[in-house]
């Protein structure tokens, strides 16, 4: 424990152990977005998220040792709002999606017919 206790008071937040930092937009104005097909290019991601608003940065997660996509990033818009549109639009989609699920759901075991 007192490893970990040293690794926490000499931990830098803005350092990656010598990397590019890769994110350091406005929260506020970030939206993650994960499971990304690996080969999925940033242009795709900005012509799909474009839609909602102008992307003041597409950051892209890779693995250090490999430089291979590690499936998610972080989208950045230049306007807080433009982000939250997104996050209503893809709120009503999940919701329609669940509604549909529950309406062709066939219950695991039916009650017997009591005829």
């Amino acid at each position: 424990m007192y490893k970990l206790e040293q690794e926490i008071a000499m931990w830098e937040p803005h350092s990656n152990d010598g990397d590019e930092v890769t994110h350091t937009g406005d929260p506020f104005k970030s939206l993650f977005v994960g499971r990304i097909n690996y080969d999925t290019s940033e242009s795709k991601l900005r012509r799909e998220f474009g839609k909602y608003g102008d992307i003041k940065a597409i950051y892209m997660v890779h693995d250090r040792n490999s430089g291979k996509p590690r499936g998610y990033c972080f989208i950045e818009y230049e306007h807080e709002r433009d982000m939250h549109g997104k996050l209503e639009e893809v709120r009503n989609i999940l919701e329609r999606e669940s509604e549909n699920d529950a309406k062709n759901r066939i219950p695991p075991n039916p009650p017997p017919n009591p005829g």
